[in-house]
């Protein structure tokens, strides 16, 4: 469907489907404030049709799935230290952002450098591991809502991961 002809029209319509009130759309689109004709122009076949159409546009460029989120998930709780620095009585050592694979690349929350004349000092920091595991843990059921972990006998939840947890 194309753009609506009369411009306050698709106006009201854009502003609707990304997500602001009805009675604001119709205001910023120019109408005299009315709370009864701002309902009644979404409500207009034509008008809400384009609502629908821009809604379902957006939510298809977003397009998020479950999947895609449990991945992030995943690389996050299963993030490993040893795959970003080494450290030993000399000291702590960084690898080469080179060296690292794109699990670890997006695992990582931030990553800063300070340079001075006394020295400086170096921040490196992921997301945050344990949320991303009591979030997988929820979406696969691990855990119940009253923190009872005993299933009935018959029962079980089975979580299968990679040998290395990354693959």
């Amino acid at each position: 469907m194309p753009p609506l002809k009369n411009t306050r029209r698709e106006r009201f319509a854009v502003l609707v489907a990304a997500g602001s009130t009805q009675i604001k759309a119709h205001k910023d689109s120019g109408y005299k404030p009315n709370d009864v004709r701002a309902s009644r122009l979404a409500a207009d076949p034509e008008v809400a049709a384009r609502i629908l159409e821009l809604q379902s546009t957006a939510a298809n460029e977003a397009m998020v799935t479950i999947e895609m989120v449990v991945d992030e998930l995943r690389r996050v709780a299963f993030s490993d230290m040893s795959d970003y620095l080494s450290f030993g009585p000399a000291g702590v050592s960084l690898r080469s952002s080179d060296e690292l694979n794109e699990d670890a690349f997006r695992s990582i929350s931030e990553v800063s450098e300070t340079v001075n004349v006394t020295g400086g000092s170096r921040k490196f920091k992921l997301h945050d591991k344990l949320k991303a595991l009591e979030l997988l843990g929820k979406h696969v059921g691990a855990f119940k809502a009253d923190n009872d972990q005993k299933e009935p006998p018959g029962r079980a939840v089975v979580v299968m991961y990679p040998a290395n947890g990354r693959d």
